[in-house]
């Protein structure tokens, strides 16, 4: 009979002992899933920041490549214009002489 009690005992005590544990593993578990849904909170926050940043410089970077072309198409349209006068300047000079006078000439090839 002493042993029954015994063996009683040694069952409740083995349950208890279970209980117990399976308690603090929850309540572990509980702890552990509050810090990990924190973390996914501050990544989420990070990511947005990120993503942010990402359309900010994206945007920025469109807008420096639109300067950049219309810069070139100034340049290219500079450039024609420019070719355009040299041509008609050396149309309009393509029919008068100059003529050096000699005493120049002579004082240009001499030493210095």
């Amino acid at each position: 009979m002493i042993f029954k009690g015994y063996v009683r005992l040694g069952i409740f005590l083995l349950l208890g002992l279970g209980v117990v544990s399976v308690i603090l593993r929850v309540k572990w578990l509980v702890a552990e899933n509050e810090k990990l849904t924190a973390q996914v909170s501050q990544s989420s926050v990070q990511i947005m920041m990120q993503k942010n940043v990402l359309a900010q410089v994206s945007q920025e970077r469109e807008q420096m490549n639109q300067i950049l072309i219309r810069r070139a198409r100034n340049s290219a349209d500079n450039e024609e214009k420019l070719r355009h006068e040299i041509q008609t300047l050396q149309q309009e000079i393509s029919g008068h002489s100059c003529v050096v006078p000699v005493s120049v000439t002579e004082r240009l090839r001499e030493s210095y």
